[in-house]
Order: C-alpha cells, then structure tokens, then sequence
C-alpha cells in the first residue's frame, strides 16, 4: 500500500506546486537562448559537474512531508468552499485545507487523500481497491497447487531404451484426431489400431489390422452406415456393447452425435445407435468407457468440447458431462448431477480411484481455472461428487490425463499435463506434467492425493496435450510419454526407486506434427509396451500414425525397420 500511495502522492504533489505557483501569480521562467552548434555539446557555465552517484530515493514519510507542505495564496484570488476549504483561484478545480490565514494570504496545504475532494483521492481509491484485491489473491491462493515460482529443474536422465520404427503400412500424412483406441478388431490375436474419420476426409472410421510381421493394412472388407448419422472425426473407444462377443466402436463425433457401431466380428458395423444426452444442445470429441452402474455391462461417458449452443451462441451450463446407461431395454441418459458449469474439454478419463473397483471419472478442461476434475461415482452413474479440488492445478488449463499405478504400490494413480499462469506477474506459462498419488506412504488409498512433478517448465504454445502410461521396457512398472502440440515426444522410464527417468534421445520427435493422442500398449505380446502416436500436420507436411516398438539400448537411438512387403 505504501509503495502505491508514495507514486499518488509523488504524482499529486507534482501536480499542486504548479496550481500553487499559479495562485501566487509565479510566471514560469523564460527560455534560454539557443546555444550555437559548435556548443551543443558543451557543459553550460554554471552547471555543477555531476558526482556520479544518483540521489536516493525519497521514503514514504519523506514524501508525506512533501505532500503537506504548507503553501501561502492570496486571498484575494481564493474562493472559499466551505469550513476551512478554499480554491486558490476561479480557473483552478483543487481544493486544499487552510491550516491558518493571515490578512492577505491563507495557508493551506492538500486534503488527505482519504477525503473525497482531495487532488490524491482518486489514486487513494485505486490503492486502496489493489490492496484489497490484492489480498483477496492471496487468500485465494494461499491453499492451492500453484508450481508457476517452483524453478524449472529438469528430469534426471537415463539410456536404457531404442526405437524402431514400425509403422510400415500406416498412414503418413493426414489428420488423424482426437484419439484412437487399441483392440483386436478380427479375433486374430494381434491388436488392432482404431480411429475415427480423418478430419476433412470422408465420413467413414478406419481400422488397421496388424500383420503377422507387424506391419499394418486397412481393413476394406466391412461396410459402415452411411444414413441417419453424421460421422465427424473425433474419440473412439472399443468395447463389446451388446455382449456378442464381437468389438464394437464408440465415437464422439466433432459438432455431432455419439454413436455406438455394432460389428458382426467380419468388418461390417452398420448397425448403429445414438447415444442419448441429457442436455442435446451438447456436442463432444472426447469419450471415456466404463461401467458406471456395475451392471456388467459398458457404459459412455462424453465430455462437452465446447460450452456454447451452437444454433444460438448462447452459453450452456448444465450437461457438459454426460453419462449414458447401457440398459438391457437400451441406451438411457443419466442426467448426471454435480459436474461444475463452464468446464470443456477434449480428453476424458473413466477409471476408479480410492480404493474401491467402481469407476471415477477424470475430467479436462479448456476453461482456465476449473479445479474441479476428479469426480467419485457415488451412485449408479447418476451422483458424482468432487474430490481432490484443492491439489489439482489452479490457474491453469489441463490437456490430458491417463489413470495407473506409478509407483511400488497397486493404487493407481493421476497423470496430468497442463498450463498454468502466473497470477502475479506476466510471463511465459508454466507447462508442466505431474503424478497424482492417490494413496499414502504405507500404500493405503486416499482422496487427498501427492504430487509428484515429472517436468515443469516456461514457455508459450507448448502444450503437453497427450500423454500415455504402460510399461515401455518389460520390468514390470509403468512407464510415460507425453507429445506436444509441436511434435516433440518425451519419454519417461519408472526406476526401481519410483523416480522418474527422461530417456535420452528418444528420437520420436515428428516436426511439423500437433500430436492428439499417445498410447503404450503391448502390440506383440512381449511384456513391452510400443509407443503409438497420432497427430494432424500444424501447417504443411507433418501429420499421421507412428508405431515405435522398445528395444534394449544399444546403437542409435531411433532404427528403421525393414519395409514391409
């Protein structure tokens, strides 16, 4: 407050010695004359030599005294105002205190800056607002995770992997969002990589089955519908919805529906259904499966991507999570309560936490500052409850979670990327990933969790916006890659001690490249995980699928594989 009120007052006091010299009738000095050329340079006769040394700055009861000087005006100039309040003259708006007053002269001074009509009070009012706004701030604050002063100490580092590339057959190119899911589409044993419609490509998913030799090939035997829906890119999710035995496709369609397509196991999904809402007005591109209602059946959860009625522009805020029952009579919409107003997102977890089997939802957001994010099933899908809001990030927006025990312990935990602001002063973001524990030290699970940071560090446009968890090099503990919206990839190895451990040159970097979506999953049955990533070209160039499969470190960092035939 002090240093606020010292510029008011600099700025006030600077302001009254020139209205003061007015009142007095003190004309300002005449101009000297211009000095010839040759003399511009030339330090004027008179001028003390400078020492050098830059005076002081004047202290808060420096600048009172400044500010309370006692100045004489004519009375003859003055108007009186009230009790003990004049202004020096007509012309002049000010008015200050008379402290006494001879015959001719009254002396006075400024009012305090706290009174209305003194020439400080209007920077008294903004001083006094930024104090009181201020410690709201800090109130706000003072219990919430905020890393944006933490330094930017980068991750201890380690060699222990390589990658080949494996993603002979795959398409290069392309725009290929928001995320995919792993499965074996045609019951040979090899998993399978699933993905919605290309965005600007024609309206149809794409399956590409794994070979024998692990190369890959789009499956063109099947057929997809083709009327009463609109198929947009977006999320998919596999599971076997009507318990036939055959993989069906979930999809959150983009500014559309969510659909489930039903396949016969042969390639052909046809049959289809609409996904109920509570709220129609909503549209979604992120999707998460589970069962909610512990019916045995999956169920879908969708996330808004954005809060706004599109017919009406106008703001939405009740349904921006919706929960769709998969009954025996057929689909019904939860109309879920708790979820906050004013949240959007693009990634959606469905996983448990806490201990028990049911599954939570954990949610991401593209509204800046919603801390509610993990939400605990308290009843059939239909009651949701927030939890853990004071650990997750304030101030920020959170891109992409994945839930897995990453530690010693089986609890599984949170993963998180986000961006958070610095709300006391303006610089580059913080971007940053972090583990969530949701258990205690001995390993008993718990609602309030620990954070683990992975990375932090400042810098605009970014984004960690996919991150991915499995056990890249066979050891048994999970692993974590995330990718950002410039096409870097980083990896991080679990060690024995829990600690985290960048692999050095990982080599999966895609310039060019806005990644969506990363996964680990084991594709060949091998006890390690391949990386998959997915992502659309930022300009030109730049854009499709990627397959890495781990090897041990040994040579360059990333291997060509043998083309396929």
């Amino acid at each position: 407050m002090r240093g606020t009120m010292r510029m008011s007052l600099c700025f006030a006091a600077g302001l009254v010695v020139p209205v003061l010299a007015t009142a007095q009738g003190v004309g300002k000095p005449s101009l000297p004359v211009v000095p010839p050329p040759q003399a511009l340079l030339q330090r004027p006769p008179g001028l003390p030599k400078p020492t050098g040394t830059p005076a002081p700055a004047k202290t808060y009861e420096q600048w009172m005294k400044e500010f309370y000087r006692v100045y004489p005006i004519p009375k003859k100039n003055a108007i009186v105002v009230g009790p003990g309040r004049v202004r020096p003259a007509p012309f002049l708006k000010v008015v200050l205190q008379v402290v006494r007053e001879d015959e001719n002269y009254y002396y006075v001074r400024n009012l305090p800056p706290e009174d209305p009509q003194s020439i400080a009070n209007p920077a008294w009012r903004r001083a006094e607002g930024a104090e009181i706004f201020t410690g709201m701030k800090k109130d706000y604050f003072k219990d919430k995770y905020l890393i944006v002063d933490n330094p930017d100490v980068p991750p201890p580092f380690t060699d222990r992997v390589r990658f080949v590339s494996r993603g002979a057959g795959l398409p290069v190119g392309g725009r290929w969002q928001m995320s995919f899911d792993v499965a074996d589409m045609n019951g040979d044993g090899l998993p399978d990589l699933v993905f919605g419609p290309v965005r600007t490509g024609d309206p149809t998913p794409h399956i590409f089955l794994q070979r024998p030799d692990h190369s890959w090939g789009e499956w063109h035997n099947g057929k997809w519908p083709t009327k009463g829906l609109k198929l947009d890119y977006g999320s998919v999710r596999v599971a076997d919805f009507d318990g036939d035995g055959n993989n069906d496709i979930a999809i959150a369609c983009h500014f559309s529906q969510t659909y489930v397509l039903y396949g016969d196991g042969k390639g052909n999904y046809t049959r289809f259904v609409t996904i109920p809402q509570a709220n129609p007005n909503i549209t979604s591109r992120a999707i998460a499966v589970g069962d909610f209602n512990g019916d045995g059946r999956p169920d879908i959860a969708t996330l808004d991507e954005v809060n706004v009625n599109m017919a009406t522009s106008q703001e939405v805020k009740s349904g921006l999570v919706n929960v769709a029952l998969n009954l025996p009579s057929g689909w019904q919409a939860a109309d879920p309560k708790g979820f906050p107003e004013g949240i959007m997102g693009d990634w959606l977890t469905a996983a448990p936490l806490g201990g028990d089997s049911t599954p939570d939802l954990l949610l991401t957001t593209r509204a800046q500052g919603v801390m509610d994010l993990v939400f605990r099933n308290m009843g059939q899908g239909a009651v949701w409850q927030s939890t853990a809001r004071l650990q997750m990030p304030v101030n920020a927006y959170v891109f992409a979670n994945a839930v897995a025990p990453m530690d010693r312990f089986k609890v599984p935990d949170l993963v998180q990327c986000f961006e958070q602001f610095n709300p006391w002063k303006v610089e580059p973001p913080t971007q940053a990933c972090a583990i969530f524990h949701f258990h205690d030290a001995a390993g008993n699970p718990t609602l309030t969790p620990t954070v683990q940071v992975l990375f932090q560090e400042k810098a605009d446009y970014e984004n960690y916006q996919a991150v991915g968890v499995g056990d890249i090099d066979g050891d048994g503990r999970n692993d974590i890659v995330v990718a950002t919206l410039t096409g870097r990839v980083r990896v991080f190895l679990q060690g024995a001690d829990g600690g985290f451990y960048e692999q050095r040159n990982a080599g999966l970097d895609q310039p060019g490249t806005v990644f969506f979506d990363a996964k680990i999953a084991d594709l060949y049955h091998d006890g390690k995980g391949e990386v998959i990533l997915a992502g659309s070209p930022a300009k030109v160039g730049g854009g499709g699928i990627w397959v890495f499969e781990p090897e041990k470190a040994s040579g360059p960092a990333v291997k060509k594989a043998p083309q396929a035939p």
